[in-house]
């Protein structure tokens, strides 16, 4: 594995960091001695170098005997380029990384958009597919929020972004100047006590907002061949709910964990069930599998 700038952190788990040649930024928990390789794909739009406590509370699949990593996109992505494009990004990297095999890959929000072409594509280099908060296509409006967001924070303007993205965050909320004002001070503060962005955020940022436009995984998901985890929230505005039912509909082998009364964020922040929910999964497929 070619890891590059390595450093430690302070975690209750062993953690490391760094950049993947492929200019695809990481950071893991758990030790290299885990039986078991676990791998994140993270939400978006936005490629910023991950810390081990952007895991979160899926950390605790170490305890399962997981090294969890998490992957960004790589850097400076080109004008048009796809979520289908980005997949394949991840089919090399994990080739390239990990030997050509993980045992377990995670994608949550634009991440499980990912991982529904990795499903259809390239199976291989799985044993196991969860889909956190993720569906055949995005809300349009969504899609709207997501691009200002992103051309905000391009701009360095993160308090606007976050004023933009609090509808997603807050769908229902009766305030929504409330809303607006909360979600810029979080993403100021956040920008603040953050790490530094590479020098292609401005870019990459766009990029990911505009290829959500042309985002239909539709085509590729009934040519789905493996089992799949699909984790999703009742109440969930940027893949609500007929959506969540088309995409489980069309793939053949899909098993549905809703969140009743849960929106996008409610489940994300729900981490102690989602990895009761992910290991379940995963036991039940080994059972199948010696069956």
């Amino acid at each position: 594995s070619k890891k590059m700038e390595c450093c430690k952190q302070k975690l209750p788990y062993e953690s490391e960091t760094g950049v993947f040649q492929s200019s695809m930024a990481w950071a893991s928990v758990g030790s290299n001695h885990s039986s078991k390789t676990a791998l994140i794909i993270p939400g978006g739009p936005g490629n910023a170098a991950p810390t081990p406590e952007d895991i979160g509370g899926l950390e605790n699949l170490v305890e399962y005997d997981y090294q969890v990593f998490i992957v960004t996109r790589p850097q400076n992505m080109p004008k048009y380029y796809t979520v289908q494009d980005i997949a394949r990004d991840y089919a090399r990297m994990i080739k390239t990384e990990f030997g050509g095999h993980v045992d377990l890959i995670i994608g949550t929000s634009y991440g499980g958009m990912i991982c529904q072409f990795l499903a259809a594509t390239f199976k291989h280099i799985f044993n196991h597919i969860v889909l956190v908060v993720a569906a055949c296509e995005v809300n349009p409006p969504c899609r709207s929020i997501d691009l200002a967001y992103a051309n905000a924070l391009a701009q360095g303007r993160p308090f606007a972004a976050g004023a933009a993205i609090s509808k997603e965050f807050w769908p229902h909320c009766k305030l929504p100047i409330l809303a607006k004002l909360a979600g810029g001070i979080l993403h100021v503060a956040k920008t603040i006590c953050g790490p530094k962005h590479h020098e292609h955020f401005a870019n990459d940022v766009v990029i990911e907002a505009e290829s959500e436009e042309t985002f239909d995984s539709r085509p590729v998901l009934p040519y789905i061949k493996v089992p799949v985890l699909l984790i999703a929230g009742e109440y969930d505005y940027v893949f609500p709910l007929n959506l969540i039912k088309e995409t489980v509909a069309l793939i053949p082998d899909c098993r549905l964990r809703l969140y009743m009364g849960k929106g996008h964020t409610d489940v994300l922040k729900d981490d102690h069930r989602v990895v009761r929910d992910i290991v379940d999964f995963v036991r039940g497929q080994e059972i199948r599998s010696v069956l």
